[in-house]
């Protein structure tokens, strides 16, 4: 496919007259004819203006804004109680702007309408973290759902005392065991290991 004409730039560095793609020119880079200058900028400014060289005084400043990999919107923050690596969460911002306070380290901004991208006041709403991690990660049942009515996974059953399983132990199979009490091999294997104890040996020989 044919180019488009580059544009002419000139060095914010050193001066140089530079051609750059008018794509680049569009996101507001191609300031700098090399990163030789580039990097000479940012040293200087950062020997100017100190910390102040990490916001909006730095030239690699793009607004202050970030989307993450989960589609919530940041907003650098530095000063900001709950900011991780100097950014926000929006929702958090806007929500503590509704409320008039901050929020608490149990609190949470919960989208209404499910949209990641919506951090509008009327589609926030504050939701403590338990409760809004059991909304978006409902705890579902174990295979059982799968399993056929009359499995041993779907069925009740009451244990022995703990002298009378581990005698059952002496004669008796893991799956002979399971068979009597109505549950799965597994299930008395794991239950014996937790009774495997001296005195428990001790009570099962008087």
């Amino acid at each position: 496919m044919p180019q488009k004409p580059s544009v002419k730039r000139t060095c914010a560095q050193c001066g140089k007259e530079f051609l750059a793609r008018p794509a680049v020119v569009r996101k507001g880079k191609g300031k700098y004819c090399s990163i030789s200058c580039r990097s000479k900028a940012l040293v200087a400014t950062t020997l100017v203006f100190g910390d102040a060289a990490r916001g909006a005084t730095n030239p690699n400043w793009k607004g202050g804004t970030t989307k993450s990999s989960k589609g919530y919107w940041y907003i650098y923050r530095p000063d900001h109680p709950a900011a991780v690596n100097s950014y926000v969460k929006r929702a958090t911002l806007v929500l503590e702007q509704k409320l008039g306070r901050r929020l608490r380290d149990d609190e949470f901004a919960h989208h209404d309408n499910e949209n990641k991208e919506d951090d509008s006041p009327d589609n926030l709403i504050l939701m403590r973290r338990s409760p809004h991690s059991s909304l978006h990660n409902p705890k579902t049942s174990k295979v059982s759902r799968k399993l056929k009515p009359d499995s041993p996974y779907n069925r009740r059953y009451q244990w022995p005392a703990d002298a009378a399983l581990l005698e059952m132990r002496r004669t008796m199979s893991l799956r002979e065991m399971a068979k009597v009490i109505g549950c799965t091999h597994k299930a008395v294997d794991r239950r014996l290991k937790g009774l495997r104890s001296s005195d428990l040996a001790r009570a099962s020989v008087s």
